[in-house]
């Protein structure tokens, strides 16, 4: 039973931490994407 409760719990622990690294991989790909059509803004306004 000791070992069930720590199977879940690391399962949980792996789950977790790939939720957490997908959202920032996907707020640091909305920030590039931003940043270049800053730039395209920028270099087309001039």
């Amino acid at each position: 039973m000791q070992y069930l409760f720590l199977a879940l719990a690391i399962v949980w622990t792996i789950t977790l931490l790939y939720v957490v690294f997908l959202i920032n991989k996907q707020k640091q790909l909305e920030t590039l994407v931003h940043e270049l059509q800053q730039r395209l803004d920028w270099e087309s306004g001039d």
